[in-house]
């Protein structure tokens, strides 16, 4: 057997986080593995072990991309080929006419993005779902959310299963990165891509309750993106900025679950939440949005930490106040995030692969 996991770029985000954790899984069993990035971007040097034999295309125009991804997979000769984001599956679906192959499509978000896409476009996303998602062999969707918004545009796949993403919950990294400074205040962390859809803009009208209730709170805010400007210009207008912290992309977030006080995920949508679980396996309490996507799921609507509407700043900065001096027993939270491990999660996704 030969699998071939393939990802638009290993950016620092959770698909791409995921294609990396499955890979090393993969060769850790004595599998030949091959991983591809679309885009020639690596934030996670050092991650992917050396046997993986990895490779980036181009960033050249899409048509480049379609030729080169079709003559790398005839050099590969891969039995399974695995795609860990929509944007992969279809790149895939048009590069790959003739398939020899078992195609295992990962599903990481729900429609929300493609709804809201110019109409045109939007026609055509759903358009080249449903001719390409119909040839995969087993779709795996890592929320019941994401998977309910996928068959309302297409019910013509073969097989669908709900597997939640593999997470590392041991982390071994003690490097503080100059960072300790901020720890001697209750720190407030969230961790995601600078875009509106994470809702940082209603994590900062929260923290600026909380910081007026407990002076000595901090929120540290973690990720890159367009909105940061913006979360800058906002911090300053609500009189949080001296409080707030925006310190970009950070491979090595272990010193800061260790450290703070309460974890926020403000999103309007989700894919998984992989940093929620990361957070939780260091006993870290949670205060998560009940927005479309995995987050609800991760905790049990409410069972391992604070849900609260989307969009709703009041409701997040009470669950955040409480969670400061009222939260779920840290064995419990650690033991949740071990649902998620690499080994449990690997497990079942080679199961649907038949790997």
């Amino acid at each position: 057997m030969k699998l071939l996991i393939i990802t638009p770029a290993l950016t620092g985000g959770g698909a791409e986080r995921v294609a990396i954790n499955l890979a090393n899984y993969s060769v850790s069993k004595n599998v030949e593995t091959h991983l591809i990035s679309i885009k020639r971007i690596n934030h996670y040097d050092g991650f992917l072990n050396e046997k993986v034999k990895s490779r980036f295309l181009t960033n050249e125009r899409l048509r480049f991309q379609i030729l080169r991804l079709n003559n790398e997979i005839d050099k590969i000769k891969p039995t399974h080929i695995l795609t860990t984001i929509r944007d992969a599956s279809i790149l895939l679906g048009i590069s790959r006419i003739l398939k020899r192959e078992r195609w295992i499509f990962r599903e990481a978000s729900p429609m929300n993005g493609i709804e809201k896409m110019y109409f045109v476009k939007k026609i055509i996303y759903k358009l080249l779902i449903r001719l390409i998602y119909r040839r995969c062999d087993v779709l795996i969707a890592n929320s019941g959310d994401t998977l309910s918004s996928l068959l309302k545009i297409t019910k013509t796949i073969k097989k669908t299963v709900v597997i939640g993403n593999p997470i590392e919950t041991h982390f071994t990294g003690t490097n503080m990165q100059n960072h300790d400074a901020y720890f001697d205040k209750d720190i407030i962390l969230s961790v995601g891509r600078l875009n509106k859809v994470k809702g940082f803009d209603i994590l900062l009208k929260a923290f600026k309750i909380v910081n007026q209730i407990n002076k000595n709170t901090a929120l540290i805010i973690i990720g890159q993106g367009d909105e940061l400007d913006n979360l800058r210009i906002l911090s300053k207008e609500l009189g949080v900025d001296q409080s707030v912290y925006f310190l970009g992309f950070i491979s090595n977030l272990a010193p800061f679950y260790r450290n703070a006080k309460v974890f926020v995920s403000s999103s309007r949508w989700e894919g998984f939440g992989n940093v929620i679980v990361e957070s939780m396996s260091f006993g870290l309490p949670v205060v998560v949005t009940d927005c479309p996507g995995g987050p609800k799921d991760i905790i049990e609507f409410g069972t391992y930490g604070k849900l609260v509407p989307v969009d709703d700043y009041l409701k997040m900065s009470i669950a955040i106040i409480d969670s400061l001096s009222n939260a779920c027993p840290k064995d419990l939270l650690i033991q949740r995030a071990g649902e998620y491990s690499i080994e449990k999660i690997s497990k079942l996704y080679f199961k649907e692969m038949q790997m």
